[in-house]
């Protein structure tokens, strides 16, 4: 089974949100396979409130 980059880049991505380290949230958005533009790194925090506030929504 092939698994394709963008798959794996999100699992990581989600690991780091459930994790509550911006700065891992921060270096999986900034990872080549994810394939997230203008990501900025003086935003680590936000990124990390947003998304997980977005993943709790999505699963609550």
């Amino acid at each position: 089974m092939h698994s394709f980059p963008g798959v794996v880049a999100v699992g990581y991505i989600n690991e780091a949100i459930d994790e509550g380290n911006p700065l891992r949230t921060l270096e999986t958005l900034l990872l080549p396979t994810a394939n997230i533009s203008d990501v900025d790194p003086a935003h680590a925090q936000h990124y990390q409130d947003v998304l997980y506030h977005a993943k709790s929504q999505k699963l609550g």
